[in-house]
């Protein structure tokens, strides 16, 4: 498990899902920071003859920037994390001409209402929100549309593998409306000291004041050890966790629970009873709603066999290194 602190990360709002598919770096690392390898430029002339320097760019004091003066900075930047997106593409399209597919200017534009509706319900809030991101990430228009032709190829290629029956529906609309728990948690390495922190609650001292002093779980300790309200039916917690919530009532303390390697005491804050909302008036969203998870998982799956699969070539150094960096983070997802 990590700890919860994997599991609350597991709980980020669906805009992050959509992003990390798109950008690509959620399945192969972000930032490809070169190692070393290309040779800085070598300056203007060479034996009384003009050397392409790539063309100008711009100017500083009335002297000309060219663009190979950017171009190692550049590579160091992002080459290797958008040489993997062009590789990405070029597979994509392979796949899909094999498949008679094609992606159209309408599956584009549902890609970018989509993303916009997981980020905000209101549209103009949800374009000021991504425009933040894309400032921060440095992605313009053009990279957006790749990564936008991009997922909506993807969906495509894996859209005939996506199954679904009422009672995964049934399981999801529970997981939504059903009846939640508030539960705290305290986390320490070793059972020793879980044990002691077990037994200073059992003689009366706070839960909360004991999880900011000593739990290890730092996001959760910082809320006097609160979680999210858990459900039974999510399966994102691991079965230890739920096992609690199923059985713990409010007021009670756990007992020790074992989780990866580390122990937890919890302790149940309330009940938050199920939403009287009819299975057949929401069924089709939440049906949707499951379908298009189920799609992002299976894209991310593809996308890391389509990329270990291909024969790839780099001969720039400096690309190479981003390339052989943005691998090695793929392999430990």
């Amino acid at each position: 498990m990590g700890s919860i602190l994997n599991i609350e990360k597991i709980k980020m709002r669906y805009f992050r899902k959509i992003v990390a598919v798109c950008m690509i770096g959620a399945i192969v690392g972000c930032g490809g920071n070169r190692r070393g390898g290309v040779k800085p430029f070598v300056n203007s002339e060479s034996h009384g003859k003009k050397i392409n320097r790539g063309g100008v760019v711009g100017y500083v004091e009335g002297e000309k920037i060219y663009f190979d003066d950017l171009r190692d900075q550049l590579i160091e930047a992002g080459g290797g994390e958008i040489f993997v997106e062009v590789v990405l593409d070029r597979l994509i399209e392979n796949e899909l001409k094999m498949k008679n597919l094609e992606v159209t200017d309408q599956d584009i534009q549902w890609e970018r209402d989509l993303m916009m509706t997981g980020i905000d319900g209101d549209r103009h809030h949800a374009a000021r929100l991504f425009e933040e991101f894309q400032q921060r990430r440095g992605v313009g228009e053009v990279r957006l549309v790749n990564t936008l032709k991009r997922n909506a190829g993807l969906r495509k290629l894996v859209a005939g593998s996506v199954k679904l029956n009422d009672a995964t529906i049934k399981e999801r609309f529970e997981l939504l409306y059903g009846q939640k728990k508030v539960l705290r948690m305290i986390l320490r390495e070793e059972l020793k000291g879980i044990k002691s922190v077990l037994k200073r609650l059992e003689d009366g001292e706070n839960f909360i004041d004991l999880a900011v002093q000593l739990s290890e779980d730092t996001p959760s300790a910082e809320r006097g050890g609160l979680l999210s309200a858990i459900s039974v039916q999510d399966k994102s917690y691991p079965l230890a966790v739920r096992d609690v919530a199923k059985r713990i009532k409010v007021g009670e303390l756990s007992g020790v629970i074992a989780l990866d390697g580390k122990y937890a005491v919890f302790h149940c804050e309330e009940i938050l009873p199920a939403k009287k909302i009819d299975f057949n008036s929401v069924k089709a969203e939440v049906e949707k709603n499951v379908r298009r998870e189920i799609e992002a998982m299976k894209m991310q799956i593809l996308v890391k066999g389509l990329i270990q699969d291909a024969e790839v070539m780099v001969f720039d150094g400096g690309v190479k290194s981003g390339w052989d960096y943005q691998m090695k983070l793929m392999k430990q997802k």
